[in-house]
């Protein structure tokens, strides 16, 4: 083993100064004599480098030299995902990883026990209440803490080893101002965990814990009520209906079933023994609920004829519940069922849209009149998009739910692409044409279970999803093995070798060194680094041929070895020795890897189906279809594919899902992704016959419209969500809507790729980390401001049966489009104060239509060119750039300046647009 080592601090404290040195050898043989130094020695190289998106970049500004340095880290340091310090003498390279600690020691002080209010609880909760868990921090502002729910078993306080099995729930917040507030529902099915226990009397007690610093904090235990104890009714934050008589509110305490004094006296029969929800079909509900109606059973004994009372509720965090109907009627049935039609119930009974979110939680309690006890059902959780959607202001009131009729069971989804709800055998027969008919009838079926709520359900989402897909597993479908860790020793040292080639070097027996070809036609890439300085792991574990590549004449790959030292301590998992590494590596339809990913993909998959838990039985991907492909589609979901998709059906899009799903892809790899959505599954799903693979031209309720005039003139009726609607004016003074594009969570919108009148030009950029600079993806992103004007742009030149071809805009973040390989003029016209105001396009030809050239080509049209500058600043664009444009034109253009840098295409940028808003308006669509 090399004594070429680096010795410092791997855990710097913020500010503080750290020094840095080289082990030498001699020192540590003879400690009292000092080596002699050379003035021909190589001198130590030192460097700096940062984990970002899963690569080590190499720093520019912390290159030093010397037996000796000394680094000081910032504060910036603590948010990196790694920092690397690496110092090389010749062949000789060592490393270490430093993890900045915070000038301020953080610190959980403990963690509080509340009710939904923020108080503590006075008297012992009850199932269906609120368990708000508070955690005080210190030096912690903006850090995620993770709070566990527990019942407890155990005797003495804090957490116990036997309490282990009672683990009930994980949830997670954010430090502001020192204090993160976690809630927890306390739902019925805990108390069957409680119940387990022969010990449990009629309080059930619970606590929370929090792991920090290797430590696992406990609070106090609250007291709950058991179930069986009657629960008063939850006050909504609604009011009865104005035609009903005033009532009295609901008590906020347990209301106790009345009981004679004389202990001989006969209690109240008739009991609540179930209540809970299902869809119309009576099948159970799992994941997001997505359907307009649900029935809600109520299960009970002697009760027939009594009248019984149903509320619906939308669970709060923290405040009331949200009273959605309120039902009277008498129990006709031991299994009685009721109909209720959410798309009748006002979505702002819910509580706002934008504090809610895209689901309501909802759970149905039961009150028996007679008994004045009541019983509830677990939470189900509903798409918002169910419920009716409010014209006006919020109504406070309570809606009357009845029976469904006959007609309102029509569907009212029309003209839906029939293809985008469901898998067939005969599209996956096209994409995986080795794999049995088997494997074929069982991936479809679980890919159908879980379409639509990944949402991987259009046809052009399903054609990114099955390109990468194919990549990963081939045409076989493959799912027995996991990620192939069979390297050469070789390789793993050198991070390339020749799979062909020609003078094969023979290994060795007697020295344990592998073959390899000396010469190679196909150069392959290995992109695990940490073999590169850990040359001993890659000669233990590696494969070493003998005769020929690949015979393992010598060695036999130790793959899970391999695995478990390259993986180890990074993204969730832990060292070599817990063989995090192997268990956790690449399986299933995309190569799920790391813990990290298994644990955040799981929180998506038991959405849809707890059982399926990857990360207890990580190696079920591997035998378990539905495992495999639920761990591709949460992954999926995880990292929000469909947004980089959007409805571009461009083939570079495709670029940009492999940047997400497989960052470390080569060039060879991304290509055959792009291809096999191209040249294969963009065929086999029709992608272009299907209008849910095209940029929407519906329009939705609560948009922004946008008006543009032929003057120029631009109008906006604001709208409430992040959706806009583009209409431009047409012959006679009508208004045609082209598109309605979703602005994004730093408010660009992106333009489509192709449309009448204009396509684009270019692969699209994967972004990255630039000079310091944060660079969002893709390069096709506007203000919405923007895109008005250059719609009305794009309007004129299709009247004029032009073709122009669009280039650079801003990035998704707003940032100049930028890609590894490209340059990056931060500020020329696309970042700073120019975000989302600028666009790039070719010179048009004596055609009309776009050409790769110059200004100079003898197809370049002066005429067109110059009216589509005219055109640019009658929208408000005029910090345009051409190359030489007086040459060019013979004269001046208006809002057009030389760029030498222009030659080959042009450049328009917004800076006058005459943008009114207006409250309505008054125009005839067409």
């Amino acid at each position: 083993m090399s004594d070429f080592k680096i010795t410092g601090n791997a855990s710097p404290v913020v500010g503080k100064e750290e020094f840095y040195t080289i082990s030498n050898p001699l020192t540590s043989l003879f400690p009292h004599t000092a080596a002699p130094k050379s003035p021909f020695d190589t001198p130590v190289l030192w460097t700096v480098h940062v984990l970002e998106y899963g690569r080590w970049r190499k720093t520019k500004e912390n290159d030093k030299k010397g037996d000796k340095v000394s680094y000081t880290f910032l504060q910036r340091s603590l948010q990196r995902d790694g920092i690397r310090i690496m110092a090389t003498k010749g062949d000789q390279i060592a490393r270490i990883d430093v993890k900045p600690q915070s000038a301020d020691k953080p610190k959980i002080n403990n963690i509080e026990l509340l009710d939904k209010s923020g108080k503590k609880p006075s008297a012992p909760l009850s199932y269906g209440q609120t368990l708000k868990a508070r955690v005080h921090c210190l030096h912690m502002e903006k850090r995620k803490v993770y709070v566990t729910l527990w019942e407890d078993d155990a005797a003495g306080a804090g957490h116990n080893k036997a309490n282990e099995k009672n683990l009930l729930d994980t949830r997670s917040g954010i430090v502001k101002d020192g204090i993160v507030d976690i809630d927890f529902l306390l739902k019925p099915s805990f108390a069957k965990i409680a119940k387990m226990s022969k010990d449990e009397g009629k309080i059930h007690e619970y606590y929370v814990t929090t792991d920090f610093d290797n430590e696992k904090l406990a609070s106090k235990n609250v007291n709950v009520n058991d179930l069986e104890t009657p629960v008063a009714p939850y006050k909504g934050k609604t009011t009865a209906p104005p035609q009903q008589p005033v009532k009295t509110a609901a008590p906020t305490q347990p209301v106790k079933p009345k009981t004679s004094p004389s202990s001989g006296a006969t209690p109240p029969k008739g009991q609540i023994t179930k209540v809970h929800i299902t869809d119309t079909a009576d099948r159970p509900i799992t994941g997001i609920f997505k359907e307009k109606q649900l029935k809600v059973w109520i299960d009970s004994k002697e009760l027939i004829g009594k009248e019984v009372r149903l509320r619906l509720y939308d669970h709060d965090n923290g405040s009331p519940n949200d009273l959605l109907a309120d039902l009277k009627f008498p129990i006709r049935a031991n299994i009685h069922a009721m109909v209720i039609r959410l798309d009748t119930i006002p979505r702002s009974l819910g509580g706002n849209l934008f504090q809610e979110g895209a689901e309501q939680e909802l759970f149905a309690e039961v009150e028996v009149f007679q008994t004045k006890t009541s019983s509830i059902n677990e939470i189900v959780k509903v798409d918002a998009k169910v419920f009716k959607q409010d014209q006006g202001e919020v109504v406070n009131t309570v809606m009357k739910i009845f029976q469904p009729s006959a007609e309102d069971k029509k569907k009212d989804e029309k003209g839906e692409c029939e293809r985008c709800k469901i898998l067939t055998k005969d599209e996956l027969k096209l994409i995986f044409t080795d794999a049995s008919d088997t494997m074929l009838t069982d991936v479809i079926s679980a890919f159908n279970d879980g379409a639509k709520l990944f949402e991987v359900n259009t046809c052009l989402r399903k054609a990114h999803f099955f390109a990468q897909v194919l990549k990963e597993v081939g045409t076989k479908l493959e799912l027995k093995k996991p990620e192939s860790m069979n390297y050469s020793a070789g390789a793993l040292k050198d991070g390339y070798w020749y799979s062909t080639g020609t003078n094969w070097v023979k290994g060795n027996l007697e020295t344990g060194e592998g073959g390899y070809f000396r010469n190679g036609t196909k150069k392959n890439f290995c992109n695990l680094s940490y073999f590169r300085t850990n040359n001993h792991i890659a000669d233990l574990y590696g494969r070493k041929d003998l005769n020929s590549y690949s015979d393992k004449g010598v060695q036999k790959a130790n793959e899970d070895m391999l695995a478990n030292y390259a993986y180890s301590n990074q993204y969730g998992n832990g060292g070599f020795e817990t063989g995090d590494g192997s268990k956790y590596r690449g399986k299933g339809l995309i190569q799920l890897t790391w813990k990290e990913n298994y644990e955040k993909v799981y929180e998506k998959i038991k959405v849809v189906d707890a059982s399926v838990n990857i990360v207890t039985n990580p190696d079920k991907i591997l035998t378990n279809i539905r495992y495999a492909v639920f761990s591709a589609m949460g992954f999926w979901q995880l990292k929000k594919i469909n947004d980089v998709i959007g409805n571009d059906t461009n083939e570079s899009i495709a670029n940009l899902v492999t940047g997400k799903i497989n960052p470390n892809d080569d060039a060879d790899a991304k290509k055959r992704r792009r291809e096999n959505y191209k040249n294969i599954t963009k065929t086999v799903f029709k992608v272009d016959e299907c209008k849910n693979g095209k940029s929407s031209e519906k329009g939705v309720e609560g948009q922004s419209e946008y008006y543009t005039y032929k003057s120029g003139k631009i109008k906006l009726i604001k709208g409430s969500v992040k959706k806009h609607a583009y209409y431009v004016e047409k012959d006679g003074g009508k208004f045609k809507l082209l598109y309605v594009l979703d602005e994004n969570e730093h408010g660009m919108v992106k333009i489509p790729s192709t449309g009448s009148g204009f396509g684009r030009y270019s692969g699209v950029d994967a972004g990255g980390v630039s000079g310091g600079e944060t660079v969002g993806q893709g390069d096709h992103y506007l203000l919405p401001k923007t895109a008005a004007g250059l719609f009305g742009i794009i309007s004129e030149v299709n009247e004029k049966g032009w073709e122009i071809h669009l280039g650079d805009m801003s990035s998704e973040n707003g940032s100049d489009p930028w890609g590894a390989g490209s340059s990056h003029h931060a500020g020329h016209g696309h970042l700073g104060t120019r975000k989302g105001l600028d666009c790039d396009f070719r010179y048009l030809n004596t055609s009309g239509k776009s050409y790769q050239g110059n200004n100079t080509d003898s197809v370049f049209d002066k005429d067109k060119n110059k009216a589509f500058f005219n055109l640019a600043h009658t929208y408000g664009f005029r910090k345009n750039f051409c190359a030489n444009p007086r040459t060019i034109f013979g004269d001046s253009v208006p809002g057009v300046t030389h760029d030498r840098d222009h030659a080959d295409h042009g450049h328009i940028g917004l800076t006058n647009l005459d943008l009114e808003e207006v409250s309505s308006l008054n125009v005839n669509k067409i």
